[in-house]
């Protein structure tokens, strides 16, 4: 297995944002992301073109609640280092709620 792969769940997110543009600069390695919702796309736009020329970095879409979804991209790409940083946030729910 080559530790030159990682995978980030949840990578058009803030955080994943970060971690991708470090990993840019920081490192060589191949970068694998996987997202569930093809429009949210506003932390990571200054990134695409990298994307769309699959220089080092290739997106995925799937349902992180479809585990044969996962296997199968896990599987496909054989990370070494996986970055579990999905989650849905229900902002209105958590302040009706307190």
């Amino acid at each position: 297995m080559e530790n030159n792969k990682v995978l980030i769940m949840g990578i058009p997110g803030m955080v994943a944002s970060h971690i991708i543009e470090y990993l840019f600069k920081k490192t060589d390695w191949n970068i694998h992301g996987i997202s569930y919702w093809h429009n949210l796309k506003d932390y990571i736009e200054h990134l695409i073109p990298k994307i769309n020329s699959k220089n080092r970095a290739l997106f995925y879409y799937g349902n992180f609640y479809d585990y044969f979804s996962l296997d199968n991209i896990i599987k496909e790409v054989m990370p070494y280092y996986i970055f579990h940083l999905a989650g849905r946030s229900f902002p209105k729910n958590s302040y009706a709620n307190s």
